[in-house]
C-alpha cells in the first residue's frame, strides 16, 4: 500500500474519531468450536460479544488445554453458539486470547447465555473458574452490526 496511499486514505477519516488501537489477532481453529447446527447463520449476527482474557505469562499452555477442553464441553452439551478464538499478535498485550461469540441482537444474545450455562451446569462453572484462574486481567468488548452503515 505505501506510506502515501495510506496518508490519502486516512485523510477521509481525520476528525471522526478520538483513539485509534491498531492490532494484529490470529484465529485458532484448533481452539475454537463452530457448531454443527449453529442456531442461526452468523450473517443473521446482529450482535458480538468479544471477551479478550489476558493470561498470566507461561500460562498460555495451561490456557491452551483449558480451552480444548472447553470446546469439547461446548460440543458434548450440543451448545448451538459459535466460540471463535484468537490469539493476540503485533500490538496487544500478550498474551492474549479473544473469545468471539454473537448474537441476533443483544437480547437473544443474553437469553441464549443463560440458557447456555444451564446446559453446561457445574462442569462449565468448574472450568470456567479454572480459566479465570489464569487471567491477570480481562475486559469485555460488544458490538452491534449496522448493516445499513456496511458495505
Amino acid at each position: 500500500m505505501g506510506v502515501e496511499n495510506w496518508e490519502k486514505i486516512s485523510m477521509h477519516w481525520s476528525g471522526s474519531y478520538e483513539q485509534v488501537e491498531l492490532y494484529v489477532v490470529r484465529p485458532d481453529p484448533r481452539l475454537s468450536y463452530f457448531p454443527i447446527n449453529p442456531r442461526f447463520d452468523q450473517q443473521e449476527a446482529g450482535y458480538s460479544f468479544w471477551d479478550y482474557y489476558h493470561v498470566i505469562p507461561g500460562k498460555e499452555t495451561e490456557m491452551n488445554d483449558l480451552l480444548l477442553k472447553w470446546s469439547k464441553l461446548l460440543e458434548e452439551k450440543n451448545v448451538t453458539s459459535p466460540f471463535i478464538i484468537t490469539t493476540g499478535d503485533r500490538g496487544t498485550e500478550m498474551p492474549v486470547y479473544i473469545i468471539q461469540t454473537y448474537g441476533k441482537d443483544v437480547v437473544d444474545f443474553w437469553s441464549y447465555s443463560k440458557d447456555m450455562w444451564g446446559l453446561l451446569g457445574a462442569d462449565g462453572g468448574a472450568l470456567y473458574k479454572k480459566m479465570i484462574s489464569l487471567l491477570r486481567k480481562r475486559s469485555v468488548r460488544e458490538f452491534q452490526f449496522r448493516p445499513d452503515l456496511s458495505y
